[in-house]
């Protein structure tokens, strides 16, 4: 990918294509927020969940969520520009023409929130310690990147393996910024409930774990006049109260004990709000925002590293049993498109047929790839929504029988082992129970009897990491430019990590050769011919039963906010760029019958 700055000169923001810089040096703030925003109240959220840590970058422990709000980056992107990054902890940049190096120059007014000044040594000793102790991600995310070193006090240079990648320098302007006095004498996934010292806009005022947790707006900022910044983050104090069950949630919601609720309940969007008085009075608002944001997989993965699942035909025979048509009809109200990618609400996705260009490239590689390939359209079967899978049913099992497996009084026997097809499916929540039980049931009727346990999340998270389940649910997050982090999701050398995102344990080098070649990319329409080229292999591939996803966020909250008439293109704006309408606030609590929110003492 080329990324056009003003190469070895200093800039304020950098880019992935030529002149799509929007904001000058000089702006002011972005469209999409309020600058003269009023600061101020309490913003009350939920969570679903419990945690244990207040250390986001590490395996050990749960995290609290939010906690993205303690710290900050070299570089923060616009959420109306597919890939521009502006400087926040770094006030300038400036990239090597052949991007073999990106060099920050450190904002001199950047402080942490014990006021201590922000060094070139706190950042190379960020991206150390996060490479060396932290998430498996952070080490395969900056695997290219061969060392930070210090060219100034003030300003700090990142080294890459490759040169011609222009990824590469966008990626470390996403490094977090940590305090490395702060961590002195104690190892970096220790104390994992010591209250942490950032440089973001809160600081976490109160802790009870797995219960709730209060982060307090910092009146000491340094970034608040940053034209980044400005019209963002106006709460005095942001709370999150935890639920272990998300009826419980919903229904703390709906009798007012937090503000705003992401509805992902089809059922609860279609029919949980009619006829709620605080609907019909304006009390409470319900929208659907339509977005541009890539959304990603949803789906149930299959662990390969479990013999049963080696065989691709038994794979896809047992993908053909969930029937989409009729979980949407009759759980979701028919409000899902189903997935036929892992770039879904892109450009990105494979088209149901090759194009040319594909064709082209992959017609060498044609004697190991499925037959077909080249000719056949890629796409799950479409049934009437009635409940009759009989075609797919006489499909799965002619590919179960080409398999080795045979139908013996009601249930799938090996023909050689004599093992039957059983499976389990990890969940961790009852939440999807209602799509679970209709797929066993249609996978029982080709004599498979799998089954689904229940844990908790921390036994959940850890049994993930470890790849230690059948199947489970997943979602797969994509961005507009995919890159460095497709190396953590797909590739062999992070098949066998624990913690990696690669959950299925795919090894293919034609695999690893695709997503080399996404990076490789070195313009937008390169990128997106790779991506689909890697999309159609992977879909090929049967790793998961893809489900579905909706280009909306369904939101609802209590009518005491105000927000910009202006929405970003990408991602919400909630809760960055809202704020509390007083008015709307106290007129609000008095129907409610209570006091308006005064800040929470901690």
């Amino acid at each position: 990918m080329r990324l056009f700055a003003h190469e070895t000169e200093w800039s304020h923001a950098i880019s992935l294509y030529k002149g799509d810089i929007k904001y000058p040096a000089d702006f002011l703030h972005f469209d999409y927020v309020n600058p003269d925003a009023p600061k101020g109240g309490v913003l009350k959220l939920s969570s679903q969940g419990t945690f244990d840590s207040l250390n986001p970058f590490v395996l050990k422990g749960t995290p609290a969520t939010n906690t993205g709000f303690v710290y900050e980056t070299l570089a923060v992107a616009s959420q109306d520009e597919e890939y521009t990054h502006y400087g926040l902890v770094a006030e300038l940049m400036r990239v090597a023409d052949d991007y073999e190096w990106i060099e920050y120059k450190l904002n001199p007014k950047a402080r942490f929130q014990d006021g201590s000044k922000i060094t070139a040594d706190d950042v190379i000793w960020s991206f150390n310690v996060l490479k060396s102790e932290g998430y498996p991600v952070y080490r395969n995310y900056y695997q290219r990147v061969k060392t930070a070193v210090k060219t100034a006090e003030d300003q700090v240079k990142f080294i890459f393996t490759d040169v011609n990648d222009s990824e590469l320098p966008m990626i470390t302007g996403q490094l977090p910024v940590l305090s490395q006095k702060s961590w002195q004498g104690r190892k970096f996934d220790n104390d994992l409930l010591a209250v942490p010292n950032g440089s973001g806009p809160y600081k976490i005022a109160y802790v009870d774990p797995g219960d709730r947790i209060v982060f307090e707006r910092d009146p000491n900022w340094w970034g608040a006049d940053l034209p980044v910044n400005r019209g963002k983050y106006n709460f005095d104090q942001i709370m999150v109260d935890y639920y272990k069950d998300s009826d419980v949630m919903f229904q703390g919601f709906m009798g007012g004990d937090y503000d705003f609720h992401l509805e992902n309940v089809a059922r609860n969007w279609a029919t949980a709000y009619d006829g709620v008085a605080a609907i019909q009075d304006g009390r409470m608002k319900k929208q659907a925002f339509k977005h541009s944001d890539p959304v990603g997989l949803q789906a149930f993965v299959f662990n390969m590293r479990r013999p049963v699942f080696l065989d691709v035909r038994v794979r896809e025979a047992i993908a053909l049993m969930f029937d989409f048509e009729w979980t949407n009809k009759s759980i979701f109200y028919n409000q899902y498109v189903r997935s036929h990618s892992f770039f879904n609400n892109t450009d990105l996705a494979a088209p149901l047929l090759p194009t040319n260009a594909e064709k082209t490239f992959f017609k060498p590689y044609l004697p190991s790839l499925p037959n077909g390939f080249l000719q056949e359209t890629f796409a799950y079967s479409e049934t009437k929504g009635d409940g009759n899978i009989r075609p797919e049913i006489t499909k799965a099992l002619a590919l179960l029988e080409a398999a080795g497996w045979v139908l013996e009084n009601g249930k799938l026997k090996h023909r050689e082992t004599g093992l039957l097809l059983t499976f389990e499916i990890m969940q961790d929540s009852r939440t999807m129970d209602r799509l679970i039980q209709p797929f066993l049931r249609n996978l029982e009727r080709i004599g498979i009897f799998a089954t689904v346990r229940y844990i908790d999340d921390a036994q959940y998270e850890k049994r993930l990491e470890d790849f230690e389940f059948d199947m489970t649910m997943i979602v797969m997050p994509q961005n507009l430019n995919p890159g460095t982090e497709q190396l953590g999701y797909w590739t062999s050398a992070v098949a066998d990590q624990k913690g990696s995102a690669n959950y299925s344990g795919l090894k293919d080098p034609f695999v690893d050769m695709l997503v080399d070649r996404v990076l490789a990319a070195e313009s937008r329409e390169e990128l997106k011919l790779a991506v689909k080229e890697l999309d159609r292999v992977l879909l090929w591939h049967h790793i998961v039963i893809p489900l579905y996803y909706i280009g909306d966020y369904r939101l609802a909250w209590w009518d005491r906010f105000a927000y910009p008439e202006i929405q970003p293109k990408y991602g919400l704006s909630f809760p960055e760029a809202w704020w509390i309408d007083p008015v709307k606030d106290e007129k609000l609590q008095k129907e409610l019958d209570r006091a308006p929110y005064g800040n929470v003492k901690v």
